[in-house]
C-alpha cells in the first residue's frame, strides 16, 4: 500500500493519497491540499474525513464540485453543513453519511470508519486494508490484520499525544472512553496522524495509559 502525504495549512493538517490498483483513496484535504491531490492522483474513488473540522476537511468542497464523493460520520456532518467556526470558504454537503458500522469498498480496498468520539461527536480512525477481512467479525482485531490494513487516526492519537477535548463540541468523557476502547485492539497497527509523523500501536499505549490517568 503506498501512501503519499503532506501537510497543508496553519495547522500542518495531514492529507494522504492512499494509491490503489484501480484509483486512489483520498484521506483529510486540507486548505490548499487539492492542487496537490490533483498533481498526484487522476483517478480518486473517494474522499474520507476523519472528522468535520474545517482544517482537515477546508478542500473537500472543491474536490467535491469535481465529481468526487465526500464520506463522514453522520454526527460531524454539521461542521460541514453549518460551519460553526465560520473558517471555510463555503458549506458543503457531504455525499455519504455513515454509522460506523459500515464495511465499504473502494477499488481494491476495505474501509471501516472506526468510530472514536470525544474530539467531536464523530471522530473516526479510518481503517483501511488492501487484502482479505472478516466482515463478520466483532472486533477490530478478528476483523483485520496489519500486515495489510493502515490506520489514519485523524485527531483521536498522534505520535507521542492524543486528541484534545477542551474545543466547542468536544467531549472529555466520550474520548476517555474511547481511549480506554483503543487499548482493547491488540494487534500492532501502524498509524497516521492528522498531525505529525506515523507511529504504531504498540509505540502509543503507554502514551494512552498516560493521559487516561488525568481524565
Amino acid at each position: 500500500m503506498e501512501i503519499l502525504s503532506k501537510a497543508f495549512g496553519e495547522y500542518g493538517t495531514n492529507c494522504y493519497i492512499i494509491k490503489g490498483t484501480s484509483g486512489d483513496l483520498v484521506i483529510d484535504p486540507g486548505e490548499n491540499a487539492a492542487p496537490w491531490v490533483f498533481e498526484n492522483t487522476n483517478k480518486i474513488l473517494a474522499v474520507l474525513n476523519t472528522h468535520g473540522h474545517f482544517d482537515h476537511t477546508y478542500d473537500d468542497k472543491i474536490l467535491q464540485n469535481s465529481g468526487i464523493k465526500i464520506y463522514i460520520h453522520e454526527k460531524d456532518e454539521f461542521f460541514c453543513t453549518k460551519d460553526p467556526f465560520e473558517k471555510l470558504n463555503d458549506v458543503f454537503s457531504p455525499d455519504f453519511l455513515l454509522s460506523g458500522n459500515e464495511i465499504l469498498t473502494f477499488g481494491n480496498f476495505n474501509v471501516k470508519f472506526a468510530h472514536f468520539a470525544g474530539h467531536t461527536p464523530g471522530c473516526s480512525m479510518i481503517f483501511v486494508n488492501n487484502g482479505k477481512i472478516n466482515k463478520n467479525a466483532e472486533t477490530l482485531d478478528e476483523m483485520f490484520s496489519p500486515v495489510d490494513t493502515k490506520i489514519f487516526s485523524g485527531d483521536v492519537i498522534f505520535r507521542g499525544s492524543v486528541g484534545r477535548s477542551d474545543f466547542p463540541f468536544s467531549n472529555q468523557e466520550d474520548m476517555k472512553i474511547s481511549l480506554q476502547n483503543i487499548l482493547k485492539i491488540k494487534q500492532n497497527f501502524e498509524i497516521y496522524p492528522g498531525h505529525g509523523a506515523p507511529t504504531n500501536l504498540e509505540n502509543e499505549r503507554k502514551v494512552i495509559e498516560y493521559f487516561l490517568k488525568y481524565f
